[in-house]
């Protein structure tokens, strides 16, 4: 028997619509303290095969896209509102992509000057991906 709250959990996560992209925006460009246009993250996030919101109370509390490059699924994006760190969105996110079931094989790339580089490998690390290659830039992490 399937618990009411973890149904409404997992209805909290959807497909991302037009509708979310002005949230998206704000959280892409308060996160990198950027100014990229609406009309760019919309044509980003809309093409790709696996973009999903979740959503409390009605807002955007975190995003993640992906696509496939070869076998394995790549997580281009994933971020969590500022007011929703530390509450478990992106691990949910995460979860997510795992129970869709599109593959066993997953890919990232972490980049040197995310400002939560530690916190957010730290991260992927317990969702079971290791580095697998590494640059002055970016490291690379792997989960088959």
């Amino acid at each position: 028997i399937t618990h009411p709250e973890v149904v409404l959990k997992e209805l909290s996560i959807m497909h991302t619509a037009q509708e979310h992209i002005p949230e998206i925006t704000k959280m892409v460009n308060d996160y990198i303290h950027g100014n990229v246009p609406e009309e760019e993250i919309s044509k980003k996030e809309l093409s790709q095969p696996y973009s999903f919101v979740k959503i409390i109370d009605g807002k955007v509390a975190g995003f993640i896209s992906a696509n496939m490059r070869d076998d394995h699924l790549y997580i281009n994006n994933i971020i969590t509102h500022v007011n929703y760190r530390g509450m478990g969105v992106a691990s949910e996110l995460i979860q997510y992509l795992f129970k869709l079931g599109i593959t066993d094989k997953y890919e990232l790339d972490v980049s040197k000057k995310n400002p939560a580089f530690e916190a957010v490998k730290k991260l992927y690390e317990k969702h079971g991906y290791v580095k697998y290659d590494e640059n002055e830039k970016r490291i690379s992490m792997r989960k088959d």
